[in-house]
Formats: C-alpha cells, structure tokens, sequence
C-alpha cells in the first residue's frame, strides 16, 4: 500500500517536471500581439513530447503495421511544397478512438481507430487532416491563445499536451487543452472549431493532390458520430479533441459533391491499396488485440473464405497468442507453403515455433532473416531460442542488439540480465535487472539490483557509474514525491 502511494505520487512529481519544463521553454516566448512559437521553440517542445510518449506508452513496433501507416501519410507528405517539419507517424497501442498531431510533425494514430477502419481511403482521410494540423501549425496558435488569456491557461495547456496520451486518462489530459477553466471553455472550443474546419479545408485538398477522393474523411467522421450516444465517460476521445463533427460532416459533405461536378471520380488517380489495409489491420487485431476474440473473428472469416491466405496467417498468430499451438502451426505451415520466399512468412512461422516449444526449428528459421526484418520482437524471440538452448553467448549479442533497436522493450532488459546470471556474469545481471525494475517503476527491486551491481562491478565500469546516478535520481524521486520522507 505504501508502495503504491509513493508511485503515484511519484508519478505527479513527473507530471510537475515535464509541466515545468514546458513553461521554461514557453517563457522564452515573448509577450503578446507577437507572442508565437516559433519552429526552432516547439522543434524543443516536441522533444519533450516525444520522449514522455514514449516513455509511457506502448507503440506498436510491428515493421508491416507502422510501414504500411507511414506509406501512406509519407504519400500524403509528397504533396506538399514546404512542410515546417519533417513529419512522422507512430501507432499507439490504445483502443479509443483517436489520432493526433502532436508539435513538431509528430503523429500518433490509435490502434482502435485504425481497427475501426475498412479502407485504405480511411486511414488516408485521418492522417490527412492531422499533417493538416502541422502544416496549419495548430499547436503553436492553441499555446498563443492560451498566453493571451492569462497563466491559468499556460498551466493548464502545457499539461495538457506533455499528458496528451500520457498516464491513466487521455482524454482528461486533452481537455486541459481544448477547455481550459482559467481561459473560458467556450472561448477556446470555439477556436478549436476554427482549426478543425481549416485542417479539414487544407487536408481534403493535399488528400485530392495525393490521388485519394477524400471520401474517407467522411465516412470516418459518421463512424466516430456513431459513437455519440454513449455516456460522457465513454464518447471516444477523438470527439473531445476535434470537436465540432456535425458541423464538419456538413462540410465535407459540401466539399465533396462540389468536388464531383468539377471532376468526375473516374476521371482522378487512386492509390488505394485495399487489399494491403486489410492484411495491416488483420495483423494489428491478431496481435495486439484480445487474443481469444481475435481467434474467434478471424477463425470465422477464414470459413467464410478458406483460400484467403492473408486471414489464415493473422489467424496463426493470434492463435498462437492464445495458446493454440497445434492450430497455429499448421496455419502458419499452409501460408508458407505457398509464399516460401516471404521474409515475413518465415519470421512469424519462426516465432511460432518458438513459442509451440521449437526454438532449435525457430533459431534455423530467424538468424538469417531477422536482421532483414527490422522487428525488434523477432530479435527478442531469436535471442530467447538462443537462451532456451543454453547459446548464452548468442543470447546476449542477440538481446544487446534488441535494446539497440527497441530501448524501451523492457522485457528484453529482463532477459539480459537472467542469461548473465546463468553466465555467472553477476555485476552486470544486477544492472540489467535494476533497469528493467526501474522501467516497471518498481523502484525498491530497482534500488537492490543497483546496489548489488555496484558492489560487484568494477568502480568506473560504465555500467557501475550509471547505477549510481540512477540510485540517486530514484532518492532525488522520492523525496519529491513524498515529503514526509525528508
């Protein structure tokens, strides 16, 4: 119980620091009618974002999904002139209803939204209206309309954002951007309205210059509307943080016949690649969605259609997410019968193996082809394969090469430090163990490891240093968020 206070505290005093950090970097910005961010101040801004994003909250990693995703905003990208920042796209491991443009050109879509998807032209008409929101620079005016209307609201939005989809409520962290008390909530949602319609205005025509007919903004916005119904608690959080929908139905609708008198849908290129968004979002439910649920949706549309080989290896993978080995394997070997040369195919029929208690059949299968993936999980499970036939050395050059390539898949820290112990390689299995128990915040399992590894390292050990300054970054932690400690 104690520990548990003293985390959430812990995790307020973070809170605190990011809040102040962003209004060091707002204090910077010179006071009104010329107050803006300029594009070096919120390049800094979005640092910090991004590296509070990342450290609390799980991104999707899989190379198929977040390619696919970023093809299609990058074809979106190609279109414009002159964009205020080289724009990224990430997928976030949540199931609400959200996508958003962070500062910098940072985008984050949901995994539920794009699960909500049935189109190429859909996840197209999302992204295209948030690089509208970079472009438009959005972030920058919200931070200028808030420094017009006092401190309050400063507080309240620089909170908002470093939270956006940080901690235990995104949508609460939103709102302290889209209605702060301090500023007047209505004067803020009706400027919000402003950026919607303008995001929608400038991303209906780069999605137009890109090949897409932008019906998919529209049935998109139907969806979400859809929603509506629910209680407060339960309205997806994409219609707190881009409010305004009927009104922007209205408009797209408008957008749209105008746009089919003056060119006629079969006179206009289309790029879409319905068949690739299938496989994408096939994938993203099999592994990363409730794993019983996935089983049985996919389970009954491979009836439905017993050729569809795309179905019957997301099939396999949640089946082998579910313990099914039996039935993943012969799945997975039905697909790579028939796509031998499939680089994904051999990937996941190794990991399958791995997981259905092969790992010498999974090691011949993923040495050769995990470094052409580009998947950290596929070097995680190699490296197990390794562990789990007692290749210590292999297992550690493998685990080493995922914290290369993934540093926040913490479960690869675990792994590192269990195979050094079994190498008798102690110093360096208690600093691993201590960063894997500081990732999970647990900070007293944490604080033993460190020390233990301190004590059997040498003094100026690189890794001996670190443990010491996290030592004492996790007293520094806690004394903050817990006075009667001092």
């Amino acid at each position: 119980m104690k520990e548990r206070r003293f985390m959430s505290l812990l995790q307020q005093a973070v809170n605190r620091v990011f809040l102040l950090s962003s209004l060091v970097i707002f204090s910077m910005i010179p006071p009104p009618p010329a107050f803006s961010l300029t594009l070096q101040q919120e390049e800094v801004l979005a640092e910090e974002f991004v590296r509070y994003i990342h450290a609390t909250h799980r991104l999707v990693r899989d190379p198929l999904i977040t390619g696919y995703v970023r093809e299609v905003g990058g074809r979106i990208v190609d279109v414009l002139e002159d964009p205020p920042f080289p724009i990224t796209f990430n997928v976030v491991l949540n199931p609400s209803y959200n996508a958003f443009a962070g500062p910098g050109g940072h985008i984050y879509i949901h995994s539920g939204l794009i699960l909500a998807m049935e189109s190429e032209e859909e996840l197209a008409g999302i992204l295209g209206h948030e690089i509208a929101h970079v472009t438009c620079r959005h972030i920058s005016e919200i931070v200028a309309r808030s420094k017009k209307v006092g401190i309050g609201t400063l507080a309240g939005l620089a909170a908002g954002i470093l939270a956006a989809v940080g901690g235990a409520s995104p949508d609460a962290a939103f709102g302290l951007i889209m209605g702060s008390q301090a500023a007047g909530q209505s004067a803020l949602l009706s400027y919000s309205r402003e950026n919607e319609r303008e995001a929608d205005e400038r991303g209906l025509g780069y999605l137009s210059a890109a090949g897409y007919g932008g019906e998919g903004l529209l049935t998109m916005l139907r969806k979400i509307r859809g929603k509506e119904w629910y209680t407060t608690d339960d309205v997806p959080t994409y219609l707190r943080t881009h409010p305004g929908t009927e009104e922007r139905i209205t408009f797209v609708s408008a957008w749209l016949k105008s746009r089919q008198k003056d060119s006629p849908i079969e006179s206009r290129k289309n790029p879409s690649d319905d068949e690739a968004f299938a496989r994408v979002r096939d994938r993203l439910q099999a592994r990363y969605t409730d794993s019983g649920a996935a089983v049985s949706h996919l389970g009954n549309r491979l009836k439905e259609d017993p050729d569809n080989l795309s179905v019957r290896h997301a099939l396999a993978l949640a089946q082998i997410r579910n313990g099914d080995r039996d039935d993943a394997l012969k799945n997975m070997e039905i697909v790579t019968r028939a796509n031998p040369m499939d680089k994904v195919v051999i990937s996941d029929l190794g990991r399958i193996r791995f997981h259905a208690g092969q790992p010498e059949a999974a090691i011949l299968l993923l040495k050769n082809v995990a470094p052409e993936t580009g998947d950290p999980e596929v070097f995680f499970d190699l490296g197990r394969a390794y562990a789990a036939l007692g290749h210590y050395e292999e297992a550690v050059k493998t685990y080493e090469e995922v914290l290369r390539m993934a540093p926040d898949l913490i479960g690869a820290r675990y792994a590192l430090g269990e195979v050094l112990g079994r190498m008798g390689r102690d110093g360096l299995a208690h600093y691993h163990l201590g960063r894997y128990h500081h990732g999970t915040r647990n900070f007293s399992n944490a604080d033993f490891h460190y020390a233990r590894s301190i004590s059997l390292l040498a003094e100026d050990s690189p890794e001996s240093r670190d443990a010491r300054e996290r030592r004492e970054a996790i007293a520094r932690q806690l004394r903050k968020a817990s006075p009667e400690r001092r």
